[in-house]
């Protein structure tokens, strides 16, 4: 069993439905053989980004992407074509060229439906398995039971081949919304299913109202909420962002203290050695009073009676330079003689 999801947008919306895609993928924690995806867009629109289509191929086991061939404009003539259009082409295109092959479902989405939990495909599968052993062709939400108004949302599953079993999806009045004016056949043929909620025109959501109960059922796929605040709420539930870390309060380091450089030595000055005084005081030479006579003064005598004497010993020069002899001769020098 598989289930061809079907995502309709137009210029105004084309960057919301993208979103919802890449979220649809995220919640899918791999690749799932259980749907296949068509961006289905208007025929003055632009096709999806290569971005998107890369990122839905990871998951979704087929791409495609289809302009469409239905000429509506604005609300609710642009919705109705789409919607008109994809209900005929599937069928259309599996009968003369064996596209779409083994697809049992088309579920058609908008730029403001969100699926609210991962593995979503598993639970559409049960959802239609049930709907097909119910007999019916068509699963969604019910809306305004009870009263005159009481139809089928148009965003549901629609077996691939609903509109040959009902002739009357294949087109409609240009100003009515399509899900309407074919109230009574839609809730005929189907299955009313609280994995569908429309919450019409929503302008913005809590996350508490996004995944509260409805009947003790937990909407999977959230319809009409035109901010948004739905896709920011799952993100937010299953994929939060990691805190911040705390930067901690800047605290000043302490003052950086600089050594002092050490003071060079002091040099303490030596008083300068007083000059010593030159000696010049004659030593007085005492000359014994043998040796005081006419007779010729010779060194050796004098040097005798020196050698004797507790006096200093003077030298024969130092006796010489006083004038206490005479030089003594040079034989060699007869000058001196």
């Amino acid at each position: 069993m598989k289930i061809l999801v079907v995502m309709q947008y137009w210029e105004g919306d084309q960057k919301q439905a993208e979103e919802v895609v890449k979220l649809a993928c995220d919640l899918l924690p791999e690749m799932s053989e259980l749907v296949e995806l068509m961006f289905v867009y208007r025929h003055d629109a632009q096709p999806p980004s290569t971005a998107v289509q890369v990122v839905a191929q990871q998951k979704f086991s087929k791409v495609r992407a289809w302009r469409c061939t239905r000429n509506g404009e604005g609300w609710p003539g642009g919705p109705n074509e789409m919607a008109y259009g994809v209900l005929s082409h599937v069928p259309i295109e599996r009968h003369l060229h064996n596209a779409f092959p083994g697809i049992d479902a088309i579920l058609l989405l908008e730029a403001d439906m969100v699926f609210t939990r991962p593995q979503w495909d598993v639970e559409l599968i049960e959802e239609w398995g049930k709907t097909v052993r119910a007999g019916k062709l068509i699963s969604g939400a019910l809306v305004a039971k009870g009263t005159n108004e009481e139809h089928i949302n148009g965003g549901a599953l629609f077996a691939w081949d609903a509109t040959t079993h009902i002739t009357a999806l294949r087109g409609g009045p240009y100003l009515e919304a399509w899900d309407f004016h074919h109230r009574r056949t839609l809730v005929e043929n189907a299955m009313p299913s609280g994995k569908f909620f429309l919450d019409y025109k929503k302008a913005t959501i809590t996350p508490e109202e996004l995944f509260a109960e409805r009947d003790d059922v937990a909407p999977l796929i959230y319809h009409g909420v035109k901010d948004r605040s739905a896709i920011k709420a799952v993100r937010d539930k299953y994929f939060p962002k990691p805190a911040a870390p705390v930067v901690p309060a800047y605290v000043a380091p302490p003052p950086v203290v600089v050594a002092e450089k050490p003071s060079e030595p002091v040099a303490v000055k030596q008083p300068e050695p007083e000059p010593v005084a030159e000696i010049k005081e004659t030593i007085p030479l005492s000359v014994p009073d043998e040796i005081k006579s006419d007779a010729p003064e010779t060194p050796a005598i004098i040097a005798e009676h020196l050698a004797d004497s507790a006096e200093p010993v003077v030298t024969e020069k130092a006796m010489v330079n006083a004038g206490l002899i005479n030089p003594p001769v040079d034989p060699a020098n007869p000058a001196n003689q």
